[in-house]
């Protein structure tokens, strides 16, 4: 087919971009995009075969995690292969197993497009194959530390004055005892 050589992988991923300007969760598709170009390393998408894509995924899984305390100035200016060196050489916090499977299935999607536009044949790209360790639950509140929290001086006895000057601090614990939602969506 030669489509599959009318549009670079950079190309096709400009594409993409604009086609999901208005989408929600656009930053899906930034970032990790770039990596995906960078790591791959191809011109065009169909010269990538399902080992440089099992390549890049393995890298990948060595993103790290850019909200790990000091990480962000250690990254300051680096290719994203050098993220990964640093991760490896300094043994830094990894991305975790749910954020690369989120960014890897945001690739995929991206693979997809091009696929549906005759640039490339087939993803090659198998995202459940990615093994994620069993989520950590978190600890449930004893009876003794809710009881500790809701009978302190700043909820009980301000609770008229807070209910009018500032309700969150009343609302925001409530909401958060009965929902178990995490306090950003609440909030």
């Amino acid at each position: 087919n030669n489509r599959y050589y009318e549009k670079t992988a950079a190309e096709l991923v400009q594409m993409f971009r604009k086609e999901k300007e208005n989408v929600k969760e656009k930053h899906r598709y930034g970032k990790p995009l770039d990596v995906f170009l960078e790591l791959t390393d191809k011109k065009y998408l169909i010269d990538i075969t399902a080992e440089d894509l099992l390549d890049f995924v393995n890298d990948f899984k060595d993103m790290p995690n850019e909200n790990a305390n000091g990480v962000k100035e250690k990254l300051r200016g680096k290719t994203y292969r050098e993220w990964i060196k640093l991760v490896r050489d300094e043994n830094l916090e990894k991305a975790s197993d749910t954020t690369t499977k989120n960014k890897l299935i945001g690739i995929n999607a991206f693979l997809k497009f091009a696929v549906d536009l005759e640039f490339l044949d087939k993803s090659r790209l198998n995202h459940s194959k990615i093994k994620l360790k069993k989520s950590t639950r978190r600890k449930d509140f004893r009876v003794e530390q809710l009881q500790a929290l809701f009978n302190s001086s700043w909820y009980k006895e301000d609770l008229e004055i807070n209910l009018k000057s500032n309700p969150s601090r009343v609302w925001l614990p409530l909401i958060l005892l009965y929902s178990g939602a995490r306090l950003n969506e609440i909030a």
